[in-house]
């Protein structure tokens, strides 16, 4: 039983590293400008679980930085944390 809990944990942070590592699937448009947090930039980033589909996400330049930090922080909290199973939850 114990290792199924492991595996659930890795699982998590797998996906949550996926989100912030560069893939080679993931294109990227970007103009001349930077510095401009209202940019817009388009992503094709692949599905899990699909090696045909991917999903195009189009946010400004300065929600692409919260989305990076908020995965940062969701890696950094679960490497911190010790995996605990209770009745309510199995990590």
């Amino acid at each position: 039983m114990g290792m199924v809990m492991r595996r659930g944990c890795h699982l998590v942070v797998m996906i949550a590293l996926a989100g912030l590592l560069p893939s080679a699937g993931v294109a990227e448009t970007e103009t001349k400008s930077k510095d401009d947090p209202g940019e817009l930039i388009c992503r094709s980033e692949p599905v899990l679980g699909s090696r045909l589909v991917k999903k195009k996400y189009c946010l400004t330049r300065s929600q692409w930085d919260e989305r990076r930090a908020s995965d940062r922080q969701i890696i950094e909290r679960s490497q911190m944390t010790p995996c605990l199973p209770t009745r309510s939850s199995n990590c």
